[in-house]
């Protein structure tokens, strides 16, 4: 096995073993960019189906992986801090409650200076997608983000789903930490 790739072998072992730990000593609900969301998860009597939870160093991880093809994504992962990831299933039930909740924390959002880029709505689904960006800007006063979130559901008849075999399904992503899109 060449060198390279058993110190990445190695790496992502670290990694893997380290994560874990160091997801649950972190601490970000005051980084700008959060997002509370967790209350809705919790919420859903469905099932869910995916959780991301990715922070340092598996973040590290895939700047490190990229480094040498793409140095520009490189630089601009390694102002990432935590990328959170859920997808559940939900009731028909659960609907209209799960809309509301969700206009709920966009309204909080905008309130909190965050910019709506992106809003869908319609019988079959909801989505809103919210950025926060930094006063003080980038590099070269380029624009610099703090958060990302996207937040929304769809039923069976929606074009977005994630898997076949759910007809609801409510998805919420969280990405925090400083985006320099100048570097």
């Amino acid at each position: 096995m060449g060198r390279k790739l058993t110190c990445a072998l190695l790496g992502v072992l670290l990694a893997l073993g380290a994560a874990p730990a160091a997801a649950q000593s972190q601490d970000f609900t005051d980084e700008p960019g959060y997002v509370e969301f967790d209350r809705l998860a919790d919420l859903s009597r469905g099932e869910e189906i995916v959780e991301i939870h990715l922070t340092q160093p598996l973040l590290g991880l895939a700047q490190w992986a990229v480094r040498d093809e793409d140095p520009e994504l490189a630089e601009m992962l390694a102002g990432l801090k935590l990328l959170r990831v859920n997808v559940f299933s939900f009731t028909n039930e659960e609907a209209g409650s799960l809309a509301g909740d969700i206009d709920a924390i966009t309204d909080r959002l905008a309130g909190e200076g965050w910019n709506r880029i992106v809003k869908v709505r319609d019988e079959d689904e909801l989505w809103n997608v919210m950025v926060l960006m930094d006063t003080e800007g980038g590099t070269e006063g380029a624009p610099l983000l703090n958060g990302l979130a996207i937040v929304g559901m769809g039923n069976e008849d929606s074009d977005f789903r994630y898997s076949e075999g759910h007809s609801n399904e409510a998805v919420f992503v969280n990405v925090v930490g400083r985006l320099d899109f100048a570097k």
